[in-house]
């Protein structure tokens, strides 16, 4: 495996005369394209690991954690922040490239059903699940709100639907997850959203 250009000379040297399991660890990396991050942290571990003593190479695993986590969870944060909202008909253009993403909308609930006992966990008692109809003028979108479940299946927290408060023909702004569902031969799809959050707008 050639070294990545740009490194020094005595790392080049390092990376060529790595043992295999160091240069296949790299390569898995690389391959499951985590991003530039990621996969220049673990070159630069592999480096470290031929000359560092077994303390060392804890302190240098803890920091490359750190280091992942940070990149996944800034990715995972800014995720809503630098969206903004887009077109439902957009997405109804082309919903295979927004397939379980996360996507900004604005529009009207055109309307809005109540689902008795659909929502919350099972194992703690429901809530009512709230199904409702986006429209923003270029298209409607349907959108489902069931509350989540959080922590483990014997202590789960019922975290209850968000619609509880909205009604038919209020302004709303929503975060959704949006969902590409395919009929079992393949010859039709639906598109759905399942919200994360949402407020009033005038």
């Amino acid at each position: 495996m050639r070294p990545a250009p740009g490194l020094a000379p005595h790392v080049q040297r390092a990376l060529a005369a790595r043992p295999p399991w160091i240069s296949a660890l790299v390569q898995s990396v690389q391959a499951l394209g985590s991003g530039i991050i990621v996969a220049w942290t673990y070159q630069v571990l592999a480096v470290y690991f031929c000359c560092m003593r077994l303390r060392s190479h804890t302190i240098v695993l803890i920091v490359c954690s750190v280091i992942v986590s940070l990149h996944v969870s800034i990715a995972l944060a800014t995720e809503l922040v630098r969206e903004e909202p887009i077109p439902i008909q957009t997405i109804i253009a082309n919903p295979q490239a927004f397939n379980m993403r996360a996507v900004r909308l604005q529009g009207t609930i055109k309307s809005l059903q109540v689902i008795p006992d659909g929502g919350g966990c099972q194992t703690q008692g429901a809530y009512d699940a709230y199904v409702f109809l986006l429209d923003d003028h270029t298209g409607e979108l349907l959108i489902s709100d069931r509350g989540k479940c959080l922590g483990p299946r014997i202590r789960q927290q019922v975290v209850k639907p968000l619609m509880t408060e909205f009604s038919a023909g209020e302004h709303v702004e929503v975060v959704i997850d949006v969902s590409v569902i395919y009929s079992p031969n393949f010859d039709s799809r639906t598109v759905e959203g399942v919200l994360r959050w949402v407020k009033r707008i005038p």
